[in-house]
């Protein structure tokens, strides 16, 4: 099966080996960029100007859970060989990997820097290939990148005081943390989350 995006709005089907439509065309919001099935041919991965990714049992017409959102356009994504989920990416510069049916990540989102215009998992490996708008290029070990632990808001909090170097106190507002705090929370962060690594898990190679 192939499927093909058009700037009408749609996603038609065709059977290639006998030249003829397989079913009716999906509609998609907002010009669609992208269409991949998964390894099974079950699952359709689209995305495009709408700022969201989809996943589709195709047969049926259906979407498989919630849209996974980004903050900018799309045009790159593929499902990840041997597990459920799917990874996006696009204008943002941000790589995301998702469970498509709870739409909730699976772990933290890696921080590409330019324009995401590919992802892909070769055959038979464990590495994602991420490509870029000017030549840039990185590759993700997912065995690393997937292993990273959730942050709940507790964490995310500290980590985003450890980012900042100030701290939200009870009024609302930040307090600058002098060198001794920071390394406080540094060291009570890492206790937490020992395997945890800020923005970039899993990077073994970049370009």
């Amino acid at each position: 099966a192939s499927a093909v995006v058009e700037d009408s709005n749609r996603i038609e089907f065709f059977d290639l080996a006998k030249g003829r439509p397989l079913r009716q065309p999906i509609p998609h919001t907002n010009w669609p960029l992208l269409a991949r099935f998964d390894e099974g041919g079950e699952h359709l991965l689209t995305a495009g100007g709408a700022s969201v990714a989809l996943v589709w049992d195709w047969r049926r017409g259906e979407m498989i859970g919630p849209a996974l959102p980004h903050s900018d356009q799309m045009m790159a994504g593929c499902f990840l060989p041997g597990t459920r989920w799917v990874v996006t990416g696009g204008h943002d510069g941000v790589v995301r990997f998702w469970d498509p049916r709870t739409g909730m990540g699976v772990c933290p989102e890696l921080k590409f820097g330019g324009i995401v215009l590919g992802l892909d998992v070769p055959s038979g490996s464990n590495r994602l290939l991420i490509t870029g708008g000017k030549y840039e290029m990185e590759v993700v070990d997912l065995e690393l990148a997937l292993r990273q632990p959730q942050l709940d808001a507790e964490n995310a909090l500290l980590l985003a005081e450890i980012d900042a170097g100030a701290a939200v106190h009870s009024g609302g507002g930040l307090t600058i943390l002098t060198s001794e705090q920071w390394l406080s929370k540094w060291r009570e962060f890492r206790r937490r989350l020992p395997g945890f690594h800020q923005n970039r898990p899993g990077i073994v190679h970049s370009k």
